[in-house]
């Protein structure tokens, strides 16, 4: 098994945990951890438009870097986190990291938590996906 696979099989830890996925900036999977069932690729692929957009939207608000997006509903709480070692958050930048995480917890679950291991994940990761 991968670290990367270790990582996110990590992310299981977290109340509520439904499924985790790592994106590229175009919206590859490189690599996902899920309970039987959950469509990770194609939501993946979704929330890489949702967190481009939002980033596009800080950046031309003249806002700092956004890199987490959070969208709670009914049914779960969906986090989507960019990591990019780039100067610009819309760009990837050679030798650089810059990869989309996206996890999604039940209704019930633990936000602090996956905030935290969404944050720990991403510097762990950095050095496994430049």
């Amino acid at each position: 098994m991968s670290k990367l696979q270790e990582l996110l099989i990590d992310m299981e830890s977290i109340r509520g945990f439904e499924g985790v996925g790592v994106f590229t900036p175009e919206g590859d999977v490189i690599a996902s951890h899920v309970k039987a069932g959950l469509p990770i690729n194609e939501i993946g692929v979704d929330v890489n438009d949702l967190l481009f957009n939002a980033q596009k939207m800080t950046k031309d608000m003249g806002m700092a870097r956004g890199n987490l997006l959070h969208v709670q509903s009914e049914d779960a709480h969906l986090f989507a986190t960019c990591f990019n070692e780039g100067s610009d958050p819309l760009k990837s930048a050679p030798g650089k990291a810059h990869f989309h995480t996206v996890l999604i917890i039940d209704p019930e679950g633990s936000v602090g938590m996956a905030r935290l291991k969404l944050t720990k994940f991403s510097l762990k990761a950095k050095d496994l996906l430049k």
